[in-house]
Parts: structure tokens; C-alpha cells; sequence
């Protein structure tokens, strides 16, 4: 493990926390902090900012967004992007940044209404020079009334097969084979930025 991979890491974290790269803001927090409340929420607070400041040297940071639909040109689609999580209930949060060096896959998580006849539901994953990478499909059965009129899947693409190609990336969704939408992800490398 290189120096600046355990700076990322939680010991990393906790060591620099505790010496001299946090010193600074630790004297500031722990007094505004004092002055709030007890010792339970400083410790927090402190180490909140500590990992902050810290993290600042672990290359990008992307930001979760709230499941979308986005690219989608048919109201049948519910949800259609890309995660990291693959939470078992729920929905997790979207992401369309993805690191070669930190990710283990990308996520494409469908939701779509099921307005009760069958219909195919099928997915092409284009690499950034536009060529196919990888195709899906799913017969969706007859909903009968009164049973649940959505339709979920989460397609897993492993970041190991991806990473040749550093890029834009795109899924393009097809309902019965009508366009139902275009839905993009970047793959990166995080350490690009920092003299690799």
C-alpha cells in the first residue's frame, strides 16, 4: 500500500485525526463545540471536520443524487440511472462519476410502469468510442389486475470489464423496441489528477 492510499484509508483518517494535519481546527471546533454541548457530540464534531480536511487528499469526491429518470423519453419509466449501492429494499442514491481504481461496479437500476400486458424490456451498454460493449433483455410477464404495476431490475456491469475504456459510457433502453430512453455514466481513473 502506497503512502497515499493509507492516507485514505480509515486509519489514515484516524491517525491524521489525531496528529498534527488537524491540529489546527481541533482547537477551534472543540471550543465552539464545548460550548454547544457535551463531550459525545465534540468528539463528533471534531472528527467530522478532521476527516474533512483529511479526505480533501483523497482524490475526487462525487456527490449522490436523488433517483432520477432523466434521458427518458416515455412516461413509463419511473427510474432509470446508475449506482453504486446495490441496497436490497429501496432505491439507492444516483451517481454519474465512476473510478476505475475505487469501484467494484456500476449499477443500472430500472424502475418502470407496468400497464398490465407483457412487453420486453431490453438494454445496450455503449463504451465513450461509441461501439457495443453489452446488451440485456427481460420478457416482462402479463401484470393481472390487482397485482403490483411496476416492473424493477438492477443491471450490475463489473468495473473490471469496463475499464479499458475510460469515458462517457451510455445505456440505451428499449420498451418493445421504441426508444425509451438514453442514460449516461462517466468511468475514471481518481488518481489521474494526482501525478499517476
Amino acid at each position: 500500500m502506497d503512502d497515499s492510499s493509507d492516507r485514505c484509508s480509515l486509519e489514515g483518517l484516524r491517525a491524521a485525526s489525531a496528529g498534527h494535519v488537524a491540529v489546527g481546527f481541533s482547537g477551534l471546533v472543540s471550543s465552539v463545540a464545548s460550548s454547544l454541548v457535551g463531550s459525545a457530540f465534540r468528539r463528533n464534531v471534531l472528527l467530522l471536520v478532521s476527516a474533512s480536511v483529511v479526505a480533501g487528499g483523497c482524490g475526487p469526491y462525487r456527490l449522490p443524487d436523488a433517483p432520477t429518470s432523466s434521458g427518458s423519453v416515455t412516461n413509463l419509466v419511473i427510474y432509470a440511472y446508475f449506482s453504486l449501492d446495490q441496497t436490497r429494499y429501496g432505491f439507492p442514491p444516483s451517481y454519474t462519476q465512476f473510478f476505475v481504481d475505487r469501484d467494484e461496479e456500476v449499477v443500472f437500476i430500472l424502475q418502470l410502469e407496468h400497464p398490465g400486458p407483457a412487453f420486453i424490456v431490453q438494454g445496450v451498454l455503449y463504451r465513450p468510442d461509441g461501439s457495443q460493449d453489452r446488451a440485456f433483455q427481460r420478457d416482462v410477464a402479463l401484470s393481472p389486475p390487482g397485482y403490483a404495476r411496476t416492473f424493477n431490475h438492477r443491471e450490475r456491469f463489473p468495473v473490471s470489464g469496463l475499464a479499458a475504456y475510460l469515458g462517457k459510457w451510455n445505456v440505451r433502453l428499449l420498451i418493445n423496441g421504441a426508444l425509451a430512453g438514453t442514460y449516461w455514466f462517466r468511468l475514471e481513473d481518481s488518481r489521474a489528477g494526482r501525478g499517476r
